[in-house]
């Protein structure tokens, strides 16, 4: 009721965007989140950087829906793990594009999103066949619990508890 009439004073609009996001509102919540940085902004509401910072993650946490990436590599075959004594070079590109479904992609800090990446390698300097037809697809799905909730969840019961799941088909 005080934020419908504007009564909303100092950090209580950010109180009340982390109050609407424990409640699973996460529109209102990035929308009190938004009021305060506004407010800071006009020199209404003075905030130390850090916890403007913070307001602006979470606007950006609440927020997203999905998300992309685009990665290219060249460089000499094997890894940092596995590394293979040769000198030949590869070079591969890779994407990736996630989503978070409405209403469970982002419950109080713990995020649900499916994944789809594909891996391609566009050059084999061993003369290895490629590209590989059709590359390497994969989906998947992840579970992150907020690191939060799973501290207090692990001190209350006095055991470890599940902070990340993620399951892709064989």
């Amino acid at each position: 009721r005080a934020a419908a009439k504007g009564q909303l004073k100092r950090t209580a609009l950010a109180d009340v965007g982390y109050i609407a996001k424990r409640l699973y509102k996460n529109e209102e919540a990035v929308g009190f989140f938004s009021a305060a940085i506004d407010a800071n902004a006009k020199g209404d509401l003075p905030l130390e950087a850090q916890y403007l910072f913070g307001l602006r993650r979470e606007v950006a946490d609440l927020d997203r829906k999905w998300g992309a990436s685009l990665v290219a590599n060249y460089g000499t075959a094997g890894s940092a793990l596995l590394p293979t004594p040769t000198t030949h070079n590869t070079a591969f590109v890779a994407g990736e594009v996630f989503w978070r479904p409405p209403v469970i992609g982002n419950r109080n800090g713990s995020i649900f999103e499916v994944y789809g990446r594909i891996v391609e390698t566009a050059y084999d300097a061993s003369g290895g066949q490629y590209p590989v037809r059709g590359g390497e697809a994969t989906m998947e799905i992840s579970w992150r619990r907020d690191v939060e909730a799973v501290l207090s969840e692990a001190q209350a019961r006095g055991k470890h508890v599940l902070l990340d799941f993620s399951a892709a088909p064989a």
